[in-house]
């Protein structure tokens, strides 16, 4: 990706029209496409999902069972 603007929210943000037709328009005059996560994506009224892509994100780690045993050895902790 090369990412040539970037907007921010907050988590559980809910959108405005008026955000998402700044964003639409933004990406219109400056010729770009708009990407987003699945979870923001399904916040999105109907009517401006043809002008948005999204991206189903997974995180993996690459030691899961350490990182498990850490979290488990921590919470037993408590």
């Amino acid at each position: 990706f090369d990412i040539k603007n970037f907007k921010s929210f907050p988590d559980h943000h809910v959108y405005k029209k008026s955000e998402i037709e700044q964003i639409i328009s933004i990406s219109q005059n400056e010729g770009l496409s708009i990407l987003c996560t699945l979870k923001d994506y399904l916040k999105i009224p109907k009517e401006y999902k043809h002008q948005i892509n999204f991206a189903d994100l997974e995180i993996r780690f690459e030691k899961e069972k350490e990182l498990f045993n850490f979290v488990t050895s921590k919470i037993n902790f408590l």
